[in-house]
């Protein structure tokens, strides 16, 4: 159960920086910009067009950036299955 609880902190940690990472792009478009509304004006447009999931380049390097957690996700979930019997369960907070 140990590694299960550092497989854990592997997920939640490659989120928080993935979201981190998006944050500071968004805030360093404000940054570079020569005033404060065209910052906000031009994180918006970015945030519509380059953030957006439904675009398919933009979902595919999400998929890319957050396989490192989906893969610990899968393992993780693996290694419950095969851990605990089949009459047990697992409460979803700890999922």
């Amino acid at each position: 159960m140990k590694l299960d609880r550092v497989l854990t902190w592997i997920i939640w940690g490659w989120i928080i920086l993935i979201m981190l990472a998006k944050v500071s792009v968004i805030v360093a478009m404000g940054e570079v910009s020569p005033n404060h509304w065209e910052g906000i004006r031009s994180a918006t447009i970015t945030e519509i067009s380059d953030f957006n999931p439904l675009y398919f380049p933009v979902f595919l390097a999400q998929l890319v950036w957050l396989s490192p957690a989906i893969g610990a996700y899968v393992w993780r979930r693996q290694r419950r299955r095969k851990i605990l019997p089949k009459s047990a369960s697992i409460p979803s907070a700890l999922t």
